[in-house]
């Protein structure tokens, strides 16, 4: 790919000349002849300032999602080109989704003796930026994301629920969202589905994480179960991961949204819709 697209998309990324320039080891006016060489080809104005803050224009957000599509299919290209035998998948996913949902998918596709997999589990937030970075072909992600960069499937929506120690006062409840006070949160670190779930839910509810009296972060869902099921505080999961443990009891919050999408994602113009479609479909 064309290293001035390249340096779009970093621009994209961070909406800084200056600290673009330092990451790609350029020039800020190297940087700026780069852009303005697109602009110029193009015939279009890709960055706007507003209030003296950058920001993507809407023929940028075109050009982005193009970019995106090139330095994809590029890298793509490049990793068939080293391993022509067999069929690579690069998935990621996210905690509750790759533990607990695509065990099925992934033994079907690995029984085929050609096929190759690759599996990343971790948060949205950084499965989105290696779908950028081009390092996986489609991801499985829970919660929000930006529906407009992304070509994306939503596959199930699954309930969320609270979750406590089979002694809480909880336990089989519906309570009140004031009853969260005084209350030990459990919760998965920033950039998580299920976070950006509770707080999204918290918020439509005039709430945020400080009605908790205390929060206890881990990226870890089986430390966070375990916590709970030593009654040391309350979480929330989707039902699938409450289920797959008798170990704990639900509860859920009055007013609260209760089910949210599972999505499959990927970068638009690849041939990652067909490779989607054959690991699902086997």
């Amino acid at each position: 790919m064309e290293d001035r697209f390249n340096t779009f998309l970093v621009l994209c990324r961070l909406l800084n000349y200056r600290r673009t320039a330092e990451e790609l080891d350029l020039s800020q006016p190297a940087v700026t002849k780069q852009i303005q060489g697109i602009e110029r080809d193009y015939g279009v104005k890709l960055f706007s300032y507003e209030s003296r803050k950058l920001s993507l224009t809407k023929e940028g957000m075109i050009v982005e999602n193009h970019a995106k599509a090139l330095a994809f299919n590029d890298q793509d290209l490049r990793v068939k080109l080293r391993k022509p035998a067999g069929r690579m998948l690069r998935i990621g996913a996210t905690k509750s989704i790759g533990d607990f949902l695509l065990a099925p998918y992934l033994e079907s596709w690995i029984s085929e003796a050609s096929h190759q997999l690759s599996l990343t589990v971790d948060n949205t937030q950084r499965l989105l930026q290696m779908l950028d970075d081009a390092m996986i072909d489609f991801a499985f992600v829970e919660g929000f994301f930006n529906k407009g960069r992304y070509a994306y499937r939503v596959l199930v929506q699954e309930p969320f629920t609270g979750i406590c120690s089979l002694d809480h006062p909880f336990r089989g409840k519906e309570v009140d969202v004031s009853q969260l006070k005084g209350q030990t949160l459990l919760v998965r670190e920033k950039g998580s589905g299920t976070r950006d779930m509770l707080e999204h839910a918290l918020n439509a509810m005039g709430e945020d994480l400080d009605v908790f009296s205390r929060i206890i972060t881990s990226s870890s869902l089986h430390v966070i179960k375990s916590l709970a099921r030593k009654n040391l505080g309350i979480s929330f999961v989707y039902e699938t991961v409450a289920k797959s443990d008798s170990t704990l009891s639900t509860f859920n919050v009055k007013g609260m949204s209760s089910s949210h999408d599972f999505s499959a994602v990927w970068i638009d113009g690849t041939g990652s819709r067909k490779d989607l479609d054959d690991f699902l479909k086997i």
